[in-house]
């Protein structure tokens, strides 16, 4: 006798908060989402859906702590490597770890960025001592009569 399928739909509101607190007590002791949705007889993404849902930053937190201490285990297994196997193993677990913890928590384990602090002054010098309309007639005096203006200055 199989167990009628649970429909998260057709549950009060209330109910289906309940469920997703029990979801993650159990996920807190221990228990895979894929476990616990096979004994209420429901998929595993209705439950992922459920806690997305309900209690997203419960749900988040919960994630990061299992996390944390997968990494935790990660660098335990690093430092009783007996062998560069052992040792490359815990090296890819931990960086894998990091890197879900920097998306689950990227407050604290999200690269730190300082903001840029750069100001741009632009100055302009007029070397020349002459101001813009003195070069512009120069440009239209015709190239034969220069060298007279050369003479006479």
């Amino acid at each position: 006798m199989s167990v009628p399928a649970l429909k998260l739909k057709d549950l009060p509101q209330d109910k289906r908060e309940q469920l997703a607190d029990d979801v993650l007590v159990a996920y807190d002791q221990g228990e895979e989402i894929a476990e616990r949705a096979e004994k209420l007889g429901i998929s595993p993404n209705s439950l992922y859906r459920l806690l997305n849902v309900e209690r997203l930053e419960e749900w988040r937190a919960a994630q990061a702590a299992k996390t944390e201490a997968a990494l935790a285990e990660a660098v335990k297994m690093m430092r009783d490597a007996k062998d560069h196997l052992q040792l490359a193993k815990g090296e890819k677990l931990a960086a894998r770890f990091s890197w879900k913890l920097e998306r689950l928590s990227p407050k604290l384990y999200g690269p730190r960025q300082e903001p840029e602090r750069t100001t741009a002054v632009q100055i302009n010098i007029n070397l020349r001592g002459k101001d813009e309309t003195e070069s512009k007639v120069v440009a239209e005096v015709p190239a034969e009569e220069t060298p007279k203006l050369a003479k006479a200055a």
